[in-house]
């Protein structure tokens, strides 16, 4: 005789717990029991993201390619900073960027879409780097008057199209490289340490052996 009788189960955040306490105490012949996420190691919680309004739009690319599990780092915020450097350094125009941020801010605001979003950092960050470069839509010395009346320079602080500067490109290429495969890893070592891991933390492939 249980047919009136029924069992709910489900996950809340741990600072919902008092208002949620306060709903069911209104509730004739309701009973409450609130475990822990460490007292139930048999189902892994879900994860619910919570980042800087600067960095949300980053979630959507977090989500794509893997939710962090329970208790691990979110790497939204790592997500966003260095995709938006990369971009902007690898697709440094001035005037292609501006494009690219109005573009993306119209596909949010008429459209909805996420991607959207994050087009319009990258976009920003590209017309950065494309006034430091000095190229607009692919003219590499649209800007050389700018330098000379407004910064007295001669030219362009940085001629990335000049054969005398490549070594020096490929070196700072190979700097980023390495300085974003050890934060990866630092990140990945905190996550560990942090779900008390040790071992893995220590003498796995991406720990700190």
């Amino acid at each position: 005789k249980h047919t009136k009788h029924f069992i709910l189960l489900g996950w809340i955040p741990q600072k919902e717990e008092k208002r949620f306490c306060a709903l069911f105490q209104k509730m004739p012949g309701v009973e409450l029991t609130l475990e822990s996420t460490d007292e139930v190691k048999q189902i892994d919680p879900p994860v619910k993201l919570k980042n800087h309004r600067l960095f949300r739009p980053f979630e959507y690319y977090v989500k794509m390619y893997g939710m962090p599990k329970y208790g691990e780092v979110d790497p939204t915020a790592f997500v966003a900073i260095t995709y938006t450097i990369l971009y902007g350094i690898m697709f440094a125009d001035l005037g292609q960027g501006i494009v690219l941020a109005i573009a993306g801010w119209l596909m949010y605001r008429l459209k909805g879409m996420e991607l959207g979003k994050v087009l319009i950092p990258c976009g920003i960050s590209g017309a950065v780097f494309g006034l430091l470069f000095g190229s607009v839509f692919g003219f590499e010395h649209a800007l050389d008057g700018l330098y000379r009346s407004v910064f007295g320079l001669e030219g362009k602080p940085i001629e990335v199209m000049s054969s005398e500067n490549t070594t020096m490109i490929l070196l700072v290429a190979i700097a980023i490289g390495v300085c974003l495969m050890i934060l990866a890893l630092v990140l990945n070592i905190y996550s560990r340490f942090k779900q008390h891991q040790i071992g893995s933390a220590l003498f796995t492939a991406n720990g700190v052996t």
